[in-house]
């Protein structure tokens, strides 16, 4: 694995540890990448070099409502073992 792909993989499970302790703490987020980080003028309004790569944007802030999990099978139907 490249040094550059281990770094990428790397920011990214970070992205997601700092939405899951946002969670713990009763914030609501989301993490998305807007089409204009990837277009030259978004990059240089933001600052970000040619040779950089940008995960996205973090949205944080106070919950506004409830959101119920979706629906999801049962655990049987997913999971198959190996004899």
């Amino acid at each position: 694995m490249s040094q550059r792909l281990e770094d990428i993989c790397a920011a990214s499970a970070a992205i997601y540890i700092v939405l899951l302790a946002a969670h713990a703490r009763g914030l609501a987020g989301y993490w998305r990448t807007p089409a204009v980080l990837g277009s030259k003028s978004g990059r240089a309004a933001l600052g970000i070099g040619e040779d950089e790569i940008s995960l996205g944007l973090i949205h944080l802030g106070p919950l506004r409502q409830e959101q119920k999990p979706p629906a999801r099978r049962e655990t049987a139907a997913l999971v198959s073992y190996l004899d």
